[in-house]
């Protein structure tokens, strides 16, 4: 009998749910055997993403998917890609939001939202991203600021005078990290002359000189 042979034996006692003294007390073998099971378990997982791949999943069925016991942060990856490039409503954002901000709570994820969203093929309407930030207590916002960045620059990239208006009120209503994040993107936006002279003639408030400052340094550049 070979090394080999007896290697896989030791594999195929072990999925039978036995174990021989001789292999428990072995390091060599156990060693191998980890290797074996460790090695199924790549094999697996590559597996799982290529048929992943291959499928036409709904986002429905990709948080689902996402939702069970088994974990593995590239199969992650490209659940995420996948409900981020057929996201179209609130409720896609909402249902990405609560699989792999709220359930996974981890960094790289937050990372991986904010990169998945923030691709130009993946276009959400500003409309959605408007209910996004301003539904009930978005509790996905206080993760990262990032994620508030990424929410606010894709309102500010198309929606109307009015709205950009009514998200400036919202942040400046809601306070502390959103109206500072706030003003930082709205910083970067690239408006129209004649918007830009309204948030100025509506920001009356003491605590709207910020963004009331934004907006004239914005008009001297047009006047130049």
């Amino acid at each position: 009998m070979t090394a080999n042979t007896i290697e896989n034996l030791d594999l195929i006692r072990l999925a039978d749910g036995s174990m021989s003294k001789e292999v428990a007390t072995n390091t060599n073998r156990l060693n191998v055997l980890y290797e074996d099971i460790n090695q199924l378990k790549r094999l697996a997982d590559g597996l799982v993403l290529e048929k992943i791949k291959e499928s036409d999943m709904t986002i429905k069925e990709c948080s689902l998917h996402a939702r069970g016991r088994y974990i593995n942060l590239a199969v992650d990856t490209e659940l995420l890609s996948i409900m981020a490039r057929k996201t179209k409503t609130f409720e896609n954002l909402l249902e990405t939001s609560t699989v792999f901000l709220h359930h996974r709570k981890d960094e790289v994820y937050t990372t991986l939202f904010v990169r998945e969203y923030s691709k130009p093929e993946n276009n959400v309407e500003w409309k959605e991203w408007f209910l996004y930030l301003t539904y009930r207590d978005p509790w996905y916002l206080h993760i990262s600021r990032a994620i508030e960045q990424l929410v606010l620059s894709k309102i500010f990239e198309s929606a109307p005078e009015e709205a950009i208006i009514e998200t400036i009120d919202f942040c400046f209503k809601k306070g502390s990290l959103s109206f500072k994040t706030m003003a930082f993107v709205l910083s970067k936006a690239n408006l129209p002359l004649k918007t830009w002279e309204t948030i100025r003639d509506k920001s009356t408030k003491k605590k709207l000189e910020e963004v009331k400052r934004i907006a004239e340094e914005k008009i001297n550049k047009y006047q130049t």
